[in-house]
């Protein structure tokens, strides 16, 4: 009986191997090595010399974000209105202003009155500082440093850097602070269940609320949701653009599980974002993941985020099929094919064991899994 269903076995072990995509090429490990470290840098090189060259066509696109948030400080110590504060990009967005909440300020107030030049050095050189720093501390090799999102983020003068790197560190204090440079940070914190910095953000905001210009920011709240939108991918946005894309989003998150999804919420669900926010994604992000995270398009990360997570988690489970039973359908249908004339045999299983089946054998009585066949091989 064990003789007469090995073949069935090793049928159901290479159905298996199908649909996990582990066979030759996909499972070789030098094909997997010459991904990681010649395909993927290769693609990082070419979409950051794009991205790179697209960004020193703009005139105004170096560090345009550090000379925004300091503008926009300066503009609220001398009582002006922060989100009237515009600086120029390019000529198809001569004017991009200020679309921050308020407490995203807080930081620039020391700096407002340090000359540009002073902030513009010591920004790039922290920035790329943390930039490292993350990257060892998920134990990614350097060449991540030309991953498309951590250099838009380098280039505009973007705090997102910073934000992954306080957020990595852990702890409560440095959580509270990230969520207070950018305020969705609180996403990943809850969905992380750390409460306590989460609980950190509140005193922070009752305590600089009367320092803080909320009555400008919500007085305006319209126009300044309607400016963010517009200078996020061009209006593109998750919501208001590409409702498509945030419902491909959704899709990942629940696919790729609680914790996964902590990283992955904001660059794939936020209303309005840009190529450097997916560095929020880093501490999820996986090789397959990153080439799907080097496209400037919005949409792109959200499919690759389900594909990957349907190929991680067994993709044909979820529509409740099991190798072992696709294997059986399959020695069906040529047994079928046989007694009705056919002779063509099924690939890679024997004609003999085809043709005669043992007594008692039925689909129902297949045994999967690739180390079983191995083991009961005659």
């Amino acid at each position: 009986m064990t003789a007469g269903r090995a073949p069935e076995r090793r049928l159901t072990a290479q159905v298996e191997r199908l649909l996990m995509l582990d066979l030759y090429p996909f499972n070789s490990p030098f094909v997997r090595r010459f991904y990681d470290r010649v395909l993927l840098p290769a693609w990082f090189i070419a979409t950051a010399a794009s991205l790179i060259f697209g960004l020193s066509a703009s005139p105004g696109s170096f560090l345009v974000d550090l000379r925004l948030y300091r503008l926009a400080a300066q503009a609220w110590l001398e009582g002006g209105n922060p989100w009237v504060v515009t600086v120029y990009f390019n000529d198809s967005w001569p004017q991009i202003a200020y679309a921050g909440p308020p407490q995203t300020l807080l930081p620039f107030v020391v700096l407002a009155w340090v000359p540009e030049q002073v902030i513009s050095v010591a920004y790039v050189l922290l920035a790329s500082t943390a930039a490292i720093w993350t990257l060892r501390k998920l134990r990614l090799p350097m060449w991540w440093l030309l991953f498309p999102p951590i250099l838009q983020g380098l280039w505009v003068g973007n705090v997102n850097i910073f934000v992954v790197a306080l957020l990595v560190a852990g702890g409560s204090v440095a959580g509270a602070v990230a969520a207070t440079l950018k305020v969705y940070s609180v996403v990943p914190l809850v969905l992380l269940r750390r409460w306590q910095a989460v609980l950190l953000v509140v005193p922070i905001l009752i305590v600089t609320a009367p320092l803080l210009p909320w009555g400008p920011f919500l007085g305006d709240a319209a126009d300044v949701v309607g400016r963010l939108s517009q200078q996020s991918w061009g209006g593109k946005t998750g919501v208001l653009g590409l409702p498509a894309g945030m419902m491909l989003g959704v899709v990942g998150l629940i696919l790729v599980g609680r914790e996964r999804a902590a990283w992955l919420a904001i660059p794939l669900v936020w209303p309005a974002t840009q190529l450097h926010y997916y560095v929020l994604g880093l501490p999820a992000m996986t090789p397959a993941l990153a080439a799907f995270a080097c496209v400037e398009a919005p949409g792109v990360l959200a499919i690759g985020v389900i594909l990957v997570a349907l190929w991680e988690r067994r993709w044909w489970r979820m529509l409740d099929w099991r190798p072992r039973d696709v294997a059986a359908a399959v020695r069906v249908r040529a047994l079928t094919r046989r007694q009705t004339g056919g002779t063509r045999p099924v690939h890679g299983v024997p004609s003999g064991s085809l043709a005669h089946p043992e007594a008692g054998d039925s689909p129902s009585g297949v045994a999967g899994g690739a180390r079983q066949a191995t083991g009961d091989e005659p």
